[in-house]
């Protein structure tokens, strides 16, 4: 079922036009292409399919360190938070930053999903990870109005997809502000919230 899910949910990130940078120093990346595309999809492609049936290891995730173009911040980014699940034993979290990765490479432009990020928040105050919590909570912030932004044009497309979509909103917005505040026990019902009822 969760796989089942997954794939809906990477569905409605392509049909919703998801397609702008969810990075802390690069807000507006351009188009990339990268060298060695066909081995990166390869590589990446495996790895996901691999997360559905087993927990990947740090060593699984290090293993495609060699074949990632780590010099793109955005890449670097991705890659970072995906080791970072698999040193925490997040395997049901690792397959879509893994899909993030995938579809960076795919379409040379890096996904917005505010959601994602604040969901992984969660895991973050949990592990008392203070500098991951303080990178999931700004790249939140730096993608929250194009996150809005290409939302509501895919409300449009999909009304019914989008129907909680405005508490949505004010949920996210007061789990990025409670984090950033440091507010982590503050942050968490809004957090859970957009857990249970996120979309991209």
């Amino acid at each position: 079922m969760k796989q089942i899910l997954a794939l809906f949910i990477i569905l409605a990130i392509f049909l919703a036009g998801c397609n702008a940078a969810v990075v802390n120093e690069q807000p507006e990346i351009g188009r990339k292409s990268f060298e060695r595309k066909e081995q990166i999809l390869a590589a990446i492609g495996e790895l996901e399919l691999e997360s559905y049936t087993r927990n990947l290891t740090p060593e699984d995730i290090r293993g495609i360190e060699l074949v990632l173009p780590l010099e793109d911040h955005a890449m670097e980014d991705f890659y970072l938070e995906t080791l970072w699940l698999a040193e925490h034993n997040q395997g049901e979290h690792i397959g879509h930053s893994l899909s993030f990765i995938y579809s960076y490479v795919e379409t040379g432009e890096p996904l917005i999903c505010v959601p994602h990020e604040i969901d992984h928040l969660k895991l973050y105050i949990a592990f008392n990870d203070t500098d991951r919590i303080e990178h999931a909570a700004q790249a939140s912030n730096n993608g929250y109005e194009d996150w809005v932004r290409q939302s509501e044009e895919a409300r449009k497309l999909l009304p019914a997809y989008y129907r909680d979509f405005d508490r949505l909103k004010q949920e996210a917005k007061l789990a990025i502000e409670k984090a950033e505040q440091k507010d982590y026990q503050g942050a968490l019902p809004h957090i859970e919230y957009v857990s249970l009822h996120q979309v991209c």
